[in-house]
């Protein structure tokens, strides 16, 4: 009994390992395709990427808001809810792209200034 539980562990991570090496190698071969032109991205996902970190930060505080002014004006009741969810994800994603094109490029126009 103990050996199959002990084999089973290294089972698993043998194949945690093997999936995070294969994961690596074709995110790599996808960076030295996009920086030899091979492959191109979609400036849509491009600006998407640009502002990941301010859709990150501003996606909780919009969706919180968002789904208790849902909730107080009974929203909900009639409008679908996957119309719903729709609006919210929409608009929380938005809302980082606006916040990175308003204050986050701002910000790191400012600090590069001041620091270099």
């Amino acid at each position: 009994m103990a050996t199959f539980f002990f084999s089973d562990i290294k089972m698993g991570l043998w194949l945690e390992l093997g999936y995070g090496v294969a994961t690596f190698l074709m995110i790599w071969a996808f960076v030295g395709w996009e920086r030899d032109g091979r492959v191109t991205v979609p400036l849509i996902l491009q600006k998407l990427g640009d502002s990941s970190y301010a859709i990150y930060l501003v996606h909780l505080p919009v969706v919180s808001v968002l789904c208790k002014l849902s909730a107080k004006l009974k929203i909900f009741v009639s409008i679908d809810s996957y119309l719903l969810y729709f609006f919210i994800v929409f608009t929380s994603v938005f809302s980082g792209i606006i916040f990175h094109i308003t204050v986050e490029k701002n910000v790191n126009v400012a600090i590069r200034k001041w620091c270099f």
